[in-house]
């Protein structure tokens, strides 16, 4: 090959003498020799630079025979400067616009999630049991009505628990006018009946008119003495908690008590005192305390009946002092442990079923605890610990 040109798609610029019909020192000898797959060379043609490629045609056995030419304008007429101002300028321009990108992408995620995250939060309080959450509606899109159906819901759950609340203490009302009237009701039938005995013998003329007497007047204030018993006990559960903190010993209201109680307990009820010595004295209420051993004594001699063994403890220990009331009754039956310290539930058919809510009350208004350990047959233990303070 002798670099010559043998024929061009474009043959103008050759025949006008703009371009040399002659292929460039190198290109040839570079494709010839196999040394790389083609050749490139720059060229000028009216101040524009240009690019040939140059790539050897060879025959069957390998050898060149010819060197194809081709002319590329665009980007590579571009001198070195040029293309790397041009690759700054596109890098530049790409870069903005992913930074632009981003900051629209952020700029959206943050409108939709910023409602979302408080619409969140807000949900998180009504869980709660906040129901005095305020959500504005800021937006006229779809998160905007997610706003006011959340708002709506609010509003609808407030109505409801005031209207809960109305119909719980319509129905605590109920149900105590019905344990008061139950209860008032049972003294009554007995007081009417020994009227009417005591009237009957009067106008009978009975010789023993004041054996009679005697004995339908005690009738009488017995039953009065239970109505008393009653109405204190609905105006103590009424006026509950009343928290009065003064140094209290834990012995004292239990020795008044037990005091109140055994002049009147059955023979076969043996009581065992086991308070402690060195109980120290705590910010207690003496006159709840005393209600309180009352009320324990009470159940436990009701529970044993005519015979058993009533066990009355103190004690203290590193995080306060605790009072025990033990019975050797019949004990508890797990059912009826579930419900012992409910308002008017009682097993007893002369109980209020007040006793132990109060006593429960009591104990929770001076941050105390109460426990129960009750086997069939073996009888029933009552702890209540109070801390110190």
């Amino acid at each position: 090959m002798d670099g010559r040109l043998r024929y061009s798609t474009e043959s103008a610029p050759y025949t006008a003498g703009l371009l040399a019909p002659l292929m460039p020192p190198g290109a040839g000898w570079e494709g010839s020799r196999g040394r790389e797959v083609g050749a490139f060379r720059w060229g000028e043609l009216g101040g524009l630079r240009f690019l040939f490629a140059y790539r050897p045609l060879v025959d069957y056995s390998g050898t060149a025979v010819a060197t194809i030419a081709q002319r590329r304008f665009g980007l590579w007429g571009l001198n070195d400067p040029d293309l790397a101002r041009l690759f700054t300028t596109v890098a530049s321009i790409y870069i903005l616009l992913v930074v632009a990108v981003t900051l629209v992408a952020l700029a959206v995620a943050r409108r939709i999630s910023q409602p979302i995250g408080s619409l969140t939060r807000s949900a998180g309080r009504v869980a709660g049991g906040d129901l005095e959450v305020e959500i504005p509606v800021t937006r006229g899109d779809e998160i905007g009505g997610l706003q006011k159906a959340f708002r709506q819901m609010v509003i609808a759950l407030r109505e409801n628990r005031s209207e809960l609340a109305r119909a719980e203490r319509e129905r605590a009302w109920q149900e105590m006018a019905r344990q008061v009237a139950h209860e008032i009701k049972n003294p009554l039938t007995p007081m009417q009946l020994s009227a009417q005995f005591l009237r009957r013998a009067y106008e009978e003329g009975t010789e023993d008119l004041g054996r009679v007497l005697y004995e339908c007047t005690d009738a009488i204030v017995e039953q009065v003495e239970g109505l008393r018993r009653i109405a204190n006990e609905f105006s103590a559960y009424a006026r509950l908690p009343v928290v009065r903190r003064e140094p209290t010993n834990l012995n004292e209201p239990l020795e008044e008590a037990l005091n109140l109680f055994e002049p009147a307990l059955p023979e076969g009820i043996v009581v065992r005192r086991e308070l402690a010595d060195d109980i120290p004295d705590a910010l207690l209420d003496s006159e709840q305390i005393r209600r309180i051993a009352i009320n324990l004594i009470r159940n436990a001699v009701d529970a044993m009946g005519e015979e058993g063994t009533l066990t009355i403890r103190s004690g203290r220990d590193d995080n306060g002092v605790w009072l025990q009331v033990s019975d050797t009754g019949e004990g508890i039956a797990p059912e009826v442990q579930e419900r012992l310290f409910e308002p008017y539930f009682s097993t007893k058919t002369d109980g209020t079923g007040l006793g132990l809510a109060i006593t429960r009350a009591i104990v929770d208004a001076y941050g105390g605890t109460l426990t129960v350990d009750s086997y069939p047959e073996e009888g029933t233990t009552m702890t209540i610990h109070f801390p110190y303070e």
